[in-house]
């Protein structure tokens, strides 16, 4: 329900200017999360994180999408997205972040 909510008020931000700046300033505060989260995994792999910031802000850009897309699916396709599902391709996709970090 909350992810439900959450996809309606991110859409009538896009044509109701009161409620823009605060869907910019949760998205800032989601992507600030999630930046950390991608340091945070760098770090562990023993990625030095001054090296290559575009890469991270990429792939923190990538997670985003991959979070946003979850959230779409589970809405549109509850019956196959799951929850466990999410929480599966969200696995699969860190376990991957962490090894590609780790990688380059």
């Amino acid at each position: 329900m909350d992810a439900c909510v959450w996809m309606a008020f991110k859409n009538a931000a896009r044509t109701k200017p009161f409620l823009a700046a605060e869907a910019d300033r949760s998205h800032r505060a989601v992507a600030a999360i999630v930046g950390r989260l991608v340091m945070d995994l760098s770090a562990a792999e023993g990625t030095d994180v001054t090296m290559d910031q575009q890469r991270l802000v990429t792939e923190a850009e990538r997670l985003l999408a991959t979070l946003d897309g979850l959230t779409m699916h589970a809405l549109l396709q509850p019956e196959w997205m799951t929850a466990q599902m999410c929480n599966d391709v969200l696995e699969s996709h860190l376990a991957g972040l962490g090894s590609y970090a780790g990688s380059h």
